[in-house]
């Protein structure tokens, strides 16, 4: 089984690549093309085919090639796990294979006995043992930080002072042929040579700020990567260096040294002893003041702040980021880049004891990588823990430490007899049904794969709602049918075997077909409005233009003249608003009053809706109407392409109706799986005819003046307007009801009329209009006394 999986989740979109002979062939395989891109419920296929593709998987024993290739490779196994935050080094007894693990936050190291024993060998004040090494006598040397100690622990439970750099932090430590200690340290960028115990000196001291990593070229020279100022420096003698090579990046943060004399070193934009800035010189300065001759030195904070400490520096360094790559510094001097990095950043790296590469541990997942010297490289680790901090080797084995949690492993070179990869979940963006899985492999003799499969409708496989991993049925060399093949997600996993340790199946890639099922369109929202309907709102207070969502530019911005009088008025808005009572900056978005009724009756009705699609079908719809009084549903179009129409309703009853839609993706789906979606809409008034209009009095109240009184009614709709002409005038007088307010289908009206001129008689026209612009003209005989 795997530790773990990386939930990510794949939108790629696969192409078909297709050479075509003849313009002919061409023609005819273009057509069908695009015949089944249009088809609705069209097969699709998510593919593993390049080393993005399957480093976003999950490898145990399974190199991930470069050129986007499996295979079997390296086996880690773990052989001890501690419950401390970070393994920062690991150093091995050569003389008796143990192996010495350096610990933080809580300053430990550990011994690993070859039998996989594991052993508390000394418990610091300080908080972090950055550096270990063995001396030729079996006595491991260990630097802490903060305060820059160095003891040698020979016995369980007694570290002894070795040497005082009354420096803060100590990087690496590394004996010479002779067995001469050289060790890096910071911040000030120096470098001790220490022949004994309590007999040491300043070697070098550098112009950078830290020195992260030491090692010696084939001449035997002392080599230094720096940070602060990014170097590699040779050094032959005391005081006397030459630059190898320098970085415009922040941190040159560890070397290796090939069979051939080829240098390489991991360069980071993002520095690793930043992790200890924030414990600050207040501890070097405590650490400092503490009896130098005692290896009892009281430097471990309290328990409270070795939990901050703990809590702050691991969220740092799962927090490190930048650029990283790997620079090739060879014999002759010359400098090339060698590889960018994946993912940064690079921890550490080491040249393979069998000549076969660099191994570089990279990134905040766990994996390591092998850099071969054709440029092309491959994944051929991928741990639980978080990050891969250091190596060492011994006789050919490989080992490393992690952070998060501190654990030590051996990557031995010989390959596994089997291994695992588990792809990321891939995900179909609905329940679809999975279909085969193609898989292109060479697979040599006495060597095989098999496919598992499992699949969920959650982007975690791990919170327990995921299928168990079931064998895929074998269909022929290349196809395998999953089980439980109908989710949102599905995962699969390869199991690679080998009987011949030389030889291993090799994927070339994988492809995962499967078919959304069709859903159903959703219709949402149909809008019945009528044309030139009930007139736009009044304008309102309007906040700074902004971007139209339309066009994506912003409207064009007032003359200063303009500017100036919207600047009066929005004074003058806020200055009413403050004398009324109420927030001037709310009355932008309250909604802005709109004249009741229209002025004129067009007998058209723009219906719109809003349909989607959820496979992405074209939509085809059909339009229903029915009054209320009527049973049946009558179609009035059937192939409609777009989401709009208009009903003209000069030959319908007066009356209430409904619209319905009907949606349909039948062009796209055969007819036993075509999908339909029915809305019906809320209720809208049909109404051409016009009010009617009684003048129930007319009163001479003077001799050229009359009172009068008159209702209008309309069965559908409310009376919106009404207005009064007496004898030739060119303007029309508005009216209002008797109560002030058109709110009712029937309104009263009292009203005088006093012409300008006396005459035999006089006409007053009367006309009102309803809510939906029906107009009806009445008229009135006005003669004196009282007669019409």
């Amino acid at each position: 089984m795997l530790a773990r999986t990386i939930n990510i989740v794949w939108r790629r979109t696969c192409g078909i690549t297709l050479r075509l002979r003849t313009p002919v062939l061409a023609a005819l395989v273009t057509t069908l093309l695009w015949a089944s891109v249009s088809y609705g419920v069209e097969t699709k296929v998510l593919r593993d085919e390049t080393f993005a593709d399957f480093n976003q998987g999950e490898s145990t024993g399974t190199e991930i090639l470069s050129t986007g290739k499996l295979r079997i490779g390296p086996l880690p196994r773990r052989l001890m796990r501690s419950d401390d935050a970070i393994a920062w080094k690991v150093a091995l007894d050569r003389y008796d294979a143990n192996m010495f693990v350096a610990t933080g936050h809580d300053g430990k190291v550990w011994r690993v006995e070859p039998n996989g024993k594991t052993e508390l060998w000394a418990d610091l004040e300080e908080v972090e043992v950055t550096a270990i090494t063995v001396d030729l006598t079996g006595g491991v040397l260990v630097g802490a930080s903060p305060g820059g100690r160095i003891y040698r622990v020979v016995e369980a439970g007694k570290p002894r002072l070795f040497f005082e750099t009354k420096e803060q932090h100590v990087w690496d430590l590394i004996f010479d042929r002779n067995g001469v200690l050289y060790v890096a340290t910071g911040p000030n960028g120096k470098i001790f040579r220490v022949r004994g115990e309590q007999n040491g000196e300043l070697y070098y001291d550098s112009e950078a700020t830290n020195v992260m990593g030491l090692g010696f070229d084939s001449e035997g020279n002392l080599l230094a990567a720096t940070q602060g100022k990014a170097m590699v420096l040779r050094i032959s003698k005391p005081n006397a260096a030459y630059v190898l090579y320098s970085a415009t990046e922040d941190e040159c943060r560890s070397l290796t040294v090939d069979n051939n004399g080829n240098i390489y070193v991991a360069v980071n934009s993002a520095r690793l002893s930043s992790l200890f800035d924030r414990l600050g010189a207040d501890k070097t300065a405590q650490s400092q003041t503490q009896n130098t001759s005692s290896a009892s030195a009281t430097t471990r904070p309290a328990g409270g702040e070795v939990r901050e400490i703990v809590a702050g520096m691991t969220s740092a360094l799962a927090s490190l980021s930048g650029q990283s790559f790997v620079v090739q510094i060879q014999p002759s001097g010359f400098v090339m880049n060698f590889w960018n990095a994946v993912e940064s950043p690079i921890h550490s790296i080491l040249a393979a004891p069998d000549g076969n590469g660099v191994f570089v541990a990279a990134g905040k997942k766990g994996k390591i990588y092998r850099l071969f010297t054709d440029s092309n490289y491959s994944l051929v680790a991928d741990v639980e823990e978080q990050s891969v901090l250091s190596f060492t080797s011994h006789n050919g084995r490989v080992f490393f430490t992690t952070a998060n949690r501190a654990a030590l492993y051996e990557l031995s070179d010989a390959s596994t007899s089997e291994s695992l990869f588990a792809s990321r979940p891939l995900n179909g963006n609905s329940t679809v049904a999975w279909g085969n899985l193609m898989i292109n492999a060479n697979v040599p003799e006495g060597t095989s794969f098999s496919v598992d499969t499992r699949t969920g409708n959650t982007a975690d496989p791990f919170d327990a709602t995921w299928s168990e991993w079931a064998e895929a049925t074998r269909l022929d060399d290349q196809l395998f049918r999953p089980k439980k093949a109908v989710a949102q997600y599905l995962q699969y996993r390869l199991r690679l075997r080998t009987a011949k340790k030389s030889a291993s199946p090799q994927i070339d890639s994988v492809q995962v077909f499967y078919v959304q099922r069709n859903a159903p369109p959703i219709l949402r929202d149909i809008r019945v409005e009528k044309v030139g309907g009930e007139s736009a709102p009044l304008p309102a207070a309007t906040p700074t233009p902004a971007a139209s969502p339309r066009t994506g530019e912003a409207p064009a911005q007032p003359s200063r003249q303009d500017s100036g009088d919207a600047a009066k008025s929005s004074a003058g808005a806020a200055l009413w608003a403050m004398i009324a009572g109420r927030d001037s900056s709310a009355m932008g978005g309250a909604p802005s009053a709109a004249r009741v009724g229209a002025e004129q009756n067009s007998a058209r009705f723009n219906v719109t809706w809003d349909a989607t699609d959820p496979n992405g079908d074209r939509l085809i719809y059909r339009i229903a109407l029915k009054a209320e009084d009527e049973t049946e549903w009558r179609w009035i179009e059937k192939e409609l392409s777009a989401n709009r129409i208009t009903i003209g309703t000069e030959n319908l009853a007066d009356g209430l109706y409904r619209v319905q839609v009907e949606a349909t993706d039948r062009l796209q789906n055969p007819d036993d799986q075509l999908a339909t979606a029915t809305l019906v809409s809320n209720v809208f008034v049909v109404d051409n005819s016009p009010p009617t209009i009684r003048v129930t009095s007319v009163k001479q109240v003077a001799p050229n003046k009359w009172e009068l009184a008159a209702s209008a009614s309309d069965s559908l709709s409310m009376i919106s307007a009404a207005a009064f002409n007496v004898d030739t005038a060119k303007e029309w007088r508005a009216l209002s009801p008797t109560d002030g307010i058109f709110d009712d289908k029937t309104e009263e009206f009292r009203f005088v009329v006093e012409p300008d001129e006396q005459t035999k008689e006089h006409v007053v026209r009367l006309r009102v209009t309803d809510r939906e612009g029906n107009t009806k003209v009445e008229k009135t005989i006005l003669r004196p006394n009282g007669s019409r």
